[in-house]
């Protein structure tokens, strides 16, 4: 991992204490990263090159076995870049959406009042939202869910994502 500014590691085995994150430290399964709102965290998960950069104040969960691969994000930034087709399942859960990684680059965000918005900077993205609604966006729109499962797409303008994306 590398890591700038303050990132917390709170990690799943009770026998460790939580400490700061560290570059070269490897995460574990149910591991939840805390960011601070100058911070940022980057890391590739092993085997399939998949690399999830963490920014501002954020708080994610990793959930990885040998079928399937879910970050769970309470709330906060991520921006997820995704080269290839997964033969295995990987998600992004928040309380209101399930986004499928495949083969996309996805900005995605979590307001801590439960508003998902999902940017697709490159590939399309399948969202599944409100228990079993499926939406679909292509390269350029942004996904907007608000708490109560209303949704609403768009077209990507610059200032709706920070200059280190667009």
């Amino acid at each position: 991992i590398e890591v700038v500014g303050n990132v917390i590691i709170k990690p799943a085995s009770m026998d460790i204490v939580p400490g700061p994150a560290i570059s070269g430290y490897t995460l574990n399964d149910g591991d939840i990263l805390h960011s601070t709102p100058d911070s940022k965290i980057q890391f590739r998960l092993i085997g399939n090159g998949n690399q999830i950069t963490m920014s501002g104040l954020s708080e994610l969960r990793i959930d990885c076995n040998n079928r399937s691969c879910e970050l769970k994000l309470n709330y906060g930034k991520i921006f997820t870049e995704v080269p290839g087709s997964m033969q295995n399942k990987f998600t992004l859960i928040t309380n209101t959406s399930e986004i499928i990684l495949d083969k996309n680059e996805l900005w995605i965000t979590r307001s801590i009042a439960g508003k998902d918005e999902v940017f697709t900077i490159r590939g399309p993205a399948t969202i599944i939202h409100a228990g079993s609604v499926e939406k679909h966006i292509e390269m350029g729109e942004m996904l907007s869910i608000n708490s109560e499962g209303e949704t609403a797409t768009n077209k990507i303008v610059e200032k709706m994502l920070p200059p280190y994306i667009f």
